[in-house]
């Protein structure tokens, strides 16, 4: 896999890789710049692919137009095929554990870690309160220990949008 991290890309793309998961950015200044760009890129995965002996799934296979301002959307998406099959568009996708969206704003995410934290944080203190009452600390390092780092997973990715949106005025 290591290999397809250094085909050479149009500028303005980048090919991300884990395990056998691939992404690939492309940026550009409209709809048609991109898809010539992303059909371009596919051609030269396929032949890596097919001297490699690795294949790409179409049903496995997504786009996601990621816009600011409105240059992009899924009702007039761009055209990316591998082997004569249109890529499925998609407004949001799961990679690495995190649900990304075509905003980058991440509330299906952030929903999804407050559903699963509110059930966890219920059945911990259910249990640490049954079994564990004379040890307050206990559910504090239960906390710290769990609940903390399955919150934090994925920060690299979406933290910087705390920021922007205390900047813009919204409640943390």
């Amino acid at each position: 896999m290591d290999t397809a991290l250094d085909l050479p890309l149009p500028q303005g793309s980048h090919i991300q890789a884990y395990a056998d998961d691939i992404i690939v950015v492309i940026r550009g200044k409209d709809k048609e710049e991109i898809e010539t760009k992303g059909n371009a890129i596919l051609e030269k995965l396929l032949a890596w692919g097919a001297e490699h002996k690795f294949s790409f799934n179409i049903q496995k296979t997504f786009q996601m137009p990621i816009t600011f301002g409105g240059r992009l959307n899924l009702r007039n998406p761009t055209i990316i095929s591998i082997n004569n099959n249109t890529i499925q568009v998609v407004n949001n996708i799961k990679y690495l554990g995190v649900t990304w969206d075509c905003c980058l704003i991440f509330t299906k995410h952030f929903k999804a870690l407050r559903d699963k934290t509110d059930s966890l944080t219920y059945k911990l203190s259910t249990v640490a309160n049954e079994f564990y009452s004379k040890r307050s600390g206990l559910f504090r390092k239960i906390y710290y220990g769990a609940i903390e780092p399955y919150l934090l997973s994925g920060v690299g990715a979406w933290g910087n949008r705390l920021k922007l949106k205390k900047d813009q005025g919204f409640p943390k």
